[in-house]
């Protein structure tokens, strides 16, 4: 038997020794870790992260109308080839009038119906006879028919061989005349270079770059992010996001150090925009627009009126839609008014309510049918308008898309 008094209790005693041992040594470990932390990472290669400059100052919104991902002008329209905007006036140039109207026609704007009669006026009534009494009906017989005999009935008779030549003396001015289309089809040079697409600019290429990165991580949930040029020379970044923290999580996973000359704009949503918002994210073209949507101003005051232009419309239905604050959308069908390409707007607008932080969207929709699926659901909530539609209205539409504030 053990004399000792703690002999009895040798193995618990020892057990709380260790506990208690092993906690001091961690809590001393984690200790010194952390007051060692601050000077490792003093000699650890920093990776700052990258600058990033916000500005106040609106970027442009109508430069990128038909940007896609090739070599040249980034949102310039082709003109070597006719029209890209709107095939259907290539194959049949007697409808143009006609293939522009519908999105007017559907506008109770008095400018629209104006458009139409001024190209009507000047129609073949006064054009055909003046071509057909000047030079089409004296050239085409002198040339084809009377010409060709005479020039072979004198050489066959040996006697007055030289007074024909001398009378039909006209016959040696009209022969290069008739040489003429043979010479000019002979020419085998130009079609070539004038297809030739310019070589792309620094800025297109940096917007190129910029949106296939958009496109490889897009960002979260309610996130529309849209390249804009800034200058004549520089790429910007506009995004709308209905949550402040989304701005920089976008932005850390997008943009490098590299990025630090890109400016950016960050405009907040309500949340009850958020279904339309995810609407042009849907759509094939983004980050990219196919239709340009110019403001004139993009802070109006209450009572004034909202201006600017949509470009790339010829051939097309437009519908251009206010998606307020609150989430209520808006067709502003009666306050456009088509010329061509271009559809000019003019919207008064009133704010109701108090002065809030988001912003008011306005997204212009082309289609080659009517947009009656959009025109029905005129005054109701976002979530409602934007699910449920058909056809081409499901991703392929051409969209364009800005915001704007009243003071």
């Amino acid at each position: 038997m053990s004399t000792l008094p703690y002999g009895s209790s040798a193995s618990r005693g020892w057990l709380a020794a260790a506990c208690s041992s092993l906690s001091i040594h961690a809590a001393l470990g984690a200790l010194l870790l952390a007051g060692l932390q601050p000077l490792l990472g003093r000699f650890a290669p920093q990776t700052a992260a990258p600058e990033i400059r916000v500005t106040l100052q609106r970027l442009e919104t109508d430069t990128l109308a038909g940007l896609s991902l090739q070599d040249g002008m980034a949102g310039a329209e082709i003109q070597p080839k006719s029209g890209p905007l709107s095939p259907a006036l290539i194959t049949a140039p007697g409808d143009s009038s006609e293939r522009a109207e519908p999105a007017g026609d559907e506008a109770s704007a008095p400018r629209v119906s104006a458009v139409p009669p001024v190209r009507q006026s000047p129609g073949p009534q006064t054009a055909a006879p003046a071509i057909e009494t000047e030079a089409a009906s004296p050239l085409l017989p002198t040339e084809i028919s009377p010409l060709v005999p005479e020039t072979l009935a004198p050489v066959a008779a040996s006697g007055p061989a030289v007074s024909a030549a001398a009378a039909n003396g006209n016959i040696t001015t009209l022969q290069p005349l008739a040489a003429l289309p043979g010479g000019t089809s002979g020419t085998p040079a130009k079609p070539a270079a004038a297809n030739t697409p310019p070589p792309p600019r620094a800025q297109d290429l940096a917007v190129k770059e910029l949106i296939a990165r958009i496109r490889a991580n897009g960002g979260p949930d309610c996130l529309l992010a849209l390249p804009r040029r800034d200058g004549k020379d520089r790429a910007g970044l506009e995004m709308l996001a209905a949550r402040d923290a989304a701005f920089g999580q976008f932005t850390r996973s997008v943009l490098s150090e590299d990025d630090s000359a890109l400016r950016q704009t960050r405009t907040l949503l309500d949340p009850r925009q958020c279904p339309a918002a995810e609407y042009v994210r849907r759509n094939r073209d983004y980050p990219a627009t196919r239709l340009g949507l110019r403001l004139d101003s993009g802070s109006v005051a209450s009572g004034g009126r909202l201006t600017g232009a949509l470009r790339g419309t010829a051939g097309k239905y437009v519908a251009l839609l206010l998606v307020d604050n609150n989430g209520v959308v808006q067709d502003l069908q009666r306050f456009l008014s088509q010329t061509g390409n271009v559809t000019r707007f003019d919207v008064p607008v009133t704010l109701a309510g108090p002065v809030r932080d988001t912003a008011q969207m306005l997204i212009a929709i082309g289609s080659t049918s009517p947009l009656q699926q959009i025109r029905s659901r005129d005054g109701r909530l976002a979530q409602d308008v934007f699910t449920g539609l058909t056809g081409d209205l499901t991703g392929s539409a051409p969209l364009a898309v800005a915001v704007f504030d009243i003071r």
